[in-house]
């Protein structure tokens, strides 16, 4: 009689131990299982995490260097005359860096602007302020108020404003239009609020010019207006907490260096120096080994004209839970298996020396131990793959509590980190946003940072199989050595 055929016999025959087995068996495999899927997604969330979060770091100009300093006699004070950040550089470090996704140059700027060339400034949106701030810029309107910064609006010049750090960490999101390059000439973004304010929309004319104290200390009697066309629109991702309408982010112009030079009083050789070069990875966690390369540029490390500064704390703020998750799962991985292969190896133990009498016979009429060991590995082989398969569908049953779990637990920590954590627009523009981020960038796709599924995939099938087979037939060699290293005579004598 075949191994195979007394292995079902035996399954048959003994079935309240065979039903105890498989049930132990299926308890095994489906935490394992569980554990397997759960690592996977875990691993999906912090995929999902990097790419809405993204990493960055930026290049400026060494400021603290006070040789870098002169004293300007006719202003009064000291003046920075070290280098500044330019297209050049950029270009030069991103040539030196794998796995970037793009970069921008960006650089503040204030101009006015109004519908008609010459006409009435366009009315800001107002800070927290209310009345005060209304007060100011009625009094900044007048035609030749020194104050009238209050009426200007922040600029925000850059090389490419799909790669704009207000839209790489979602503050702002493009909802009309396009997105602008640096060989735009002429286009502007604008928020929603400022365009609903001045009905403005996309397509239209706008005129930029100089502020009255710039005209001044360039000794410029008559302003130049600049006329620009509204490229796009961007809405606020949260709530401005500025306290005047020229510093809010409701009020800001993201524009390119070509429209500036039209209207402006400003030299090209001052404009083509910028305050900051933004870049970014397609893996924030390559941040640091592209930091390192480029601190041992000269200009880094020699003569220290510029410093790198990394900005990835949102992404280690969010990321570090999930990765003591995935740690967790690691440790539940093993502890499963490590537990399962010895309450298999007790039970099969055990089962294994009740059939004590069963061996005895079966070596009396000459099988030999090969065979009968053989005839342990289909049962157990057997019922593993029951197991297993049960296994498959009782898993889909506790996935959805997996992903409730995991889904808490993400939403928790963005919303306690965004609370912690102001996103920083610039000096005078800062917005706070409480809502989790979602994805614009230079996609335009919005991808919600908790979308978390646990999902079973073939990998976690096949090896949910492999490594049950594998551990059913180790705890079934190691019980079965203690009795098939008895001699024939020595397991006569137990039988007795």
């Amino acid at each position: 009689m075949s191994p195979l055929h007394r292995a079902f016999l035996y399954l048959t025959r003994k079935r309240g131990k065979t039903i105890l087995l498989f049930l132990i068996i299926l308890v095994i495999a489906t935490l394992a299982l569980s554990a397997i899927s759960l690592k996977g997604a875990v691993q999906t969330a912090q995929l999902n995490v990097r790419e809405s979060l993204g990493g960055s770091f930026y290049v400026e100009a060494n400021t603290k260097n006070y040789n870098k300093y002169d004293y300007d006699e006719e202003a009064g004070k000291r003046i920075f005359v070290g280098k500044m950040p330019t297209k050049e550089l950029a270009e030069s470090i991103s040539s030196q860096l794998d796995g970037l996704s793009g970069y921008c140059l960006t650089r503040t700027w204030r101009a006015r602007m109004s519908k008609e060339e010459g006409g009435k400034d366009v009315d800001l949106v107002p800070g927290t302020a209310g009345p005060l701030d209304l007060l100011m810029q009625e009094q900044a309107k007048q035609e030749d108020s020194q104050t009238d910064i209050y009426i200007t609006l922040g600029v925000d010049i850059c090389t490419d404003s799909a790669f704009h750090p207000f839209f790489m960490n979602q503050s702002i999101l493009l909802s009309q239009g396009r997105h602008i390059t640096e060989e735009d000439n002429g286009f502007i973004l604008i928020s929603e609020d400022l365009a609903q304010k001045n009905g403005l929309a996309v397509g239209d004319t706008v005129y930029l010019r100089d502020q009255n104290s710039v005209l001044k200390e360039n000794k410029i009697e008559q302003p130049t207006y600049a006329s620009a066309t509204i490229a796009g629109l961007f809405s606020i991702n949260g709530t401005s907490e500025s306290e005047s309408g020229y510093t809010s982010a409701e009020n800001l112009i993201i524009t390119t260096q070509n429209t500036v030079k039209s209207f402006t009083v400003a030299s090209d050789e001052e404009l083509e120096k910028y305050d900051q070069i933004h870049f970014f990875a397609e893996d924030p966690a390559d941040i640091e080994s592209m930091m390192k390369i480029v601190e041992r540029r000269d200009d880094f490390y020699r003569t220290i004209d510029f410093i790198a500064y990394a900005n990835n704390e949102r992404v280690i703020a969010v990321e570090g839970p999930l990765s003591s998750i995935n740690r967790l799962v690691d440790f539940l991985i093993l502890l499963v298996f490590a537990i399962g292969v010895i309450i298999l190896w007790l039970v099969l133990s055990s089962r294994i020396k009740d059939r004590i009498h069963e061996t005895g016979i079966l070596l009396s009429v000459g099988l030999r131990k090969v065979n009968i060991l053989a005839q342990y590995l289909v049962e157990i082989t057997v019922v593993t793959l029951l197991a297993c398969t049960v296994a498959i569908f009782s898993n889909m049953l506790i996935s959805n509590m997996t992903e409730d779990f995991l889904h808490s637990t993400l939403t928790t920590t963005i919303q306690q980190q965004q609370q912690e954590t102001s996103t920083v627009i610039q000096p005078d523009n800062t917005i706070n946003t409480p809502a989790a981020p979602t994805i614009v960038g230079n996609t335009q796709q919005e991808k919600s940072l908790t979308e978390i599924s646990v999902t079973m995939e073939p990998i976690h099938i096949f090896i949910l199989y492999g490594a049950g087979l594998l551990l059913s037939w180790v705890a079934v060699i190691a019980a079965s050595v203690s009795l098939f290293r008895l001699k024939p005579r020595e397991i006569l004598s137990k039988m007795s």
